[in-house]
């Protein structure tokens, strides 16, 4: 598939020695160390991202555009319930909020589905935004009001320093302070 020029994912060869840093470092970090972090980091991002929208879209007046209601993956065939069960067990090394639903508690709780529901994970610690176009609008509309500037410009690179960042563009360097 990779080797397929028509393929939906390709790799052409010739890109091969400017890549194989890339997957160098890909290989390393999937070591289960590295990749423990990972996830460990994911999981905190994640875990304060739900309150910091919260906190935002009521700061501005609009906490209506993000519903909090939980998400489920179902599934309808038998041979997908492993799969299943393996992520909740992941989920719950993670500390993510998880709780197994069967066929009965779907139809119970969302008679709408088909028939052939299964069971599934239920994930009630999440939300999701009614129209994310209409959010992002608001924020940037509140942020107007709050007199910040936005301009737009082409991001040359940029720097981590330890009291916030620096992008570099064509114009000038644009600091931002970590807070």
């Amino acid at each position: 598939m990779l080797l397929d020029p028509m393929g939906p994912l390709r790799l052409d060869w010739r890109y091969l020695p400017r890549a194989l840093p890339w997957f160098t470092r890909l290989l390393l970090n999937l070591r289960p160390a590295p990749f423990a972090r990972t996830v460990e980091g994911l999981r905190l991002l994640n875990q304060a991202s739900l309150p910091a929208w919260q906190r935002l879209l009521e700061s501005i007046g609009h906490n209506e555009l993000l519903h909090l209601q939980g998400s489920l993956l179902m599934y309808e065939r038998s041979e997908s319930q492993a799969a299943l069960l393996a992520l909740q067990q992941r989920m719950n090394q993670q500390q993510v909020a998880v709780e197994r639903w069967g066929a009965e508690r779907l139809r119970s709780t969302a008679p709408q589905l088909h028939q052939r529901a299964k069971g599934g994970l239920f994930f009630p610690e999440t939300g999701h935004f009614i129209d994310p176009y209409i959010t992002l609008l608001a924020v940037v509309e509140a942020a107007r009001q709050a007199g910040v500037d936005f301009v737009q410009n082409e991001v040359l690179g940029g720097q981590v320093l330890a009291d916030g960042v620096v992008l570099h563009t064509r114009r000038a360097k644009w600091p931002a302070a970590a807070y």
